[in-house]
């Protein structure tokens, strides 16, 4: 029974150890309003790259003192610095939570920008120190759907780690999902280094698996596509689709991840090679450019141009990146015998390969031209299934 390609994504993105680079890649930020301390927020987010993490205190008519927490861009944080906190200055209300009154006069008493992980947490503009000697601050969150970002953070107690697990929540999607908490030492210390479950040990490391099964940016990439008789124009657009939607969660560039497409029938057809696009949009336009042919299912022969030519110097793969190739085919092939043999030259390579299965299968010959049989190797039910959105899923340092 196919597991859905929702599971597909998250193992090969997380295998493939990929930042969504369309993603803020800034510090890790307390986010909140009117709080009476910046250490009494829960609500983290990820700020952009042009951003610093920001603490603005102000003082309320009434004597009451308050602060914000969040983002703000670089060039603000600069001026900051140079004149050092602002001073009595009238507050933008509209950037508050609640609707102020005529009378509700807040002014600004000292705004500070830092840039370091959690730095808004820890006594900026006089606000209280947090209390953290011996404890970790960690993400906690109930199961979320495997590519949604927790944002709430707690203390854990002294005597916990920060804690992280993977499950496939039961229902017709078999949805891959995952939570955030703390969790005993004595736990932790029984759990091992399983990517499922697992303990860490620094502030907010809870955020997803970091198994030695991910390797790093950049990378060369090959997709391998059946378009043998039994496909039909619909589903290779779908096939087309899929790798469309997957290289957007990448930077596409000669210094970052490289793809090439070839696909296979009773011929072979290298639509473009690893060095023929240096963007996403130009290659998204070579993959939408690629037209189906109908034919014999010769897969023996897609895997031997794979190995002669996919990842040689000419086709702009680099020998310092890890090269992966992705097959995915809709039924067995008319030459199995050749297709093993041809399977045995592949592996003698170093290219990761992941086999996917469409429909009713050979997986014994999946699992042969897969690198390994145990995660490397999945199925899917039919074409529809690979309509679902395709999302990417962080695998954190």
């Amino acid at each position: 029974m196919g597991i859905g390609l929702k599971t597909i994504c998250f193992t090969l993105v997380v295998i493939f150890n990929q930042y969504k680079h369309t993603e803020a890649r800034g510090p890790e930020c307390l986010k909140c309003n009117n709080m009476d301390s910046p250490t009494s927020c829960t609500h983290v987010v990820r700020c952009q790259d042009h951003e610093q993490c920001f603490v603005q205190k102000y003082l309320t008519d009434d004597g009451h003192t308050f602060f914000n927490v969040g983002c703000k861009d670089n060039q603000f944080c600069v001026a900051i610095n140079q004149v050092g906190k602002r001073e009595s200055k009238e507050i933008d209300k509209s950037s508050f939570n609640q609707t102020f009154e005529d009378s509700f006069n807040p002014t600004v008493v000292c705004e500070a920008c830092c840039q370091s992980d959690l730095c808004n947490a820890d006594s900026k503009c006089g606000s209280k120190p947090l209390q953290h000697a011996g404890k970790l601050l960690c993400y906690s969150c109930g199961f979320l759907p495997a590519a949604q970002k927790c944002n709430t953070i707690t203390m854990c107690g002294s005597d916990e780690l920060c804690f992280y697990e993977h499950t496939y929540h039961s229902g017709l999607s078999n949805e891959r999902k995952w939570a955030a908490s703390c969790n005993k030492k004595l736990v932790c210390d029984q759990l091992g280094t399983s990517c499922e479950r697992k303990c860490c040990n620094t502030d907010i490391c809870n955020s997803g698996c970091a198994s030695s099964n991910c390797v790093s940016d950049p990378a060369d990439i090959v997709f391998l596509l059946d378009e043998s008789g039994s496909i039909g124009t619909h589903n290779f657009d779908i096939e087309l689709n899929f790798i469309a939607e997957f290289a957007k969660h990448y930077t596409i560039g000669p210094n970052d991840v490289q793809m090439g497409v070839i696909t296979f029938n009773t011929q072979v057809t290298e639509h473009f090679t690893l060095n023929n696009y240096a963007n996403i949009n130009d290659l998204t336009r070579g993959i939408r450019s690629i037209h189906y042919h109908s034919g014999g299912t010769r897969t023996d022969l897609a895997i031997d141009y794979v190995v002669q030519n996919s990842f040689s110097p000419g086709t702009g793969a680099r020998s310092n990146v890890p090269h992966f190739l992705i097959v995915i085919s809709d039924g067995n092939s008319n030459k199995p015998h050749l297709t093993n043999a041809a399977a045995i030259r592949l592996h003698q390579r170093n290219i990761n390969t992941f086999a996917v299965g469409v429909g009713h299968v050979n997986l014994v010959e999946l699992n042969t031209i897969a690198s390994s049989r145990t995660n490397h190797v999945f199925t899917v039910n039919n074409h529809l299934e690979l309509k679902l959105p395709l999302k990417a899923i962080r695998c954190r340092k």
